[in-house]
């Protein structure tokens, strides 16, 4: 009964889709090309994405979502400079935790992203780098009725030679406004048995 309580006593139903809107910085720490050290390596984001909850429960909710990300990236190999441009498309995954009377909410997943450019769209996976897997973490403020405040992080997690990190570098610190969009509304289910 206990068990059936925690599970089913407070079922939350809100919109189920948001609307994201991320930028960033982005950076590398230390990457070579061709052998030589790639110096001041980094890049900022223009991320726009739509997200779904899968489940939504008082204590935990999950996330699926999916983005177009624009990168634009610069730096230096041998004193000469070069800036470089690439778009992306992204899938995060998080699991969500309400805390403080849900004003506040901690997010923690993976984002799954292609590794080539699409300026020619060609949608083909060349070889096994062609996909990057990033962690996320991220703090999100509710501020105004729907809309949300994020500060977050992410950092590669495969291990992908470094050139592919020339166009878009391998950790971000990421700022977001989320919208959630659809209607909303709480209701408690009573736990039957």
């Amino acid at each position: 009964m206990l068990l059936a309580n925690l599970f089913c006593s407070n079922i939350y139903t809100q919109s189920k889709y948001t609307v994201s809107l991320y930028t960033g910085f982005a950076f590398n720490t230390d990457i070579r090309l061709n052998g030589e050290a790639v110096e001041n390596s980094q890049g900022y984001i223009l991320d726009i994405g739509i997200n779904r909850t899968l489940f939504n429960q008082s204590f935990l909710k999950s996330e699926i979502g999916f983005s177009v990300k624009n990168i634009f990236a610069s730096g230096t190999i041998n004193d000469k400079s070069f800036n470089a441009s690439t778009l992306r498309v992204a899938a995060p995954i998080k699991l969500v935790l309400p805390l403080a009377r849900e004003k506040l909410s901690l997010a923690f997943g993976c984002i799954f992203q292609n590794n080539v450019d699409f300026a020619e769209f060609d949608f083909r996976l060349r070889d096994k780098y062609s996909w990057r897997v990033d962690y996320l973490l991220e703090a999100r403020y509710a501020m105004y009725k729907n809309w949300l405040l994020s500060l977050g992080f992410s950092q590669n997690i495969r291990d992908i030679p470094d050139p592919y990190f020339i166009n878009d570098p391998e950790t971000v610190i990421r700022l977001g406004l989320l919208k959630r969009i659809g209607k909303t509304k709480n209701q408690s289910a009573e736990a039957k048995l």
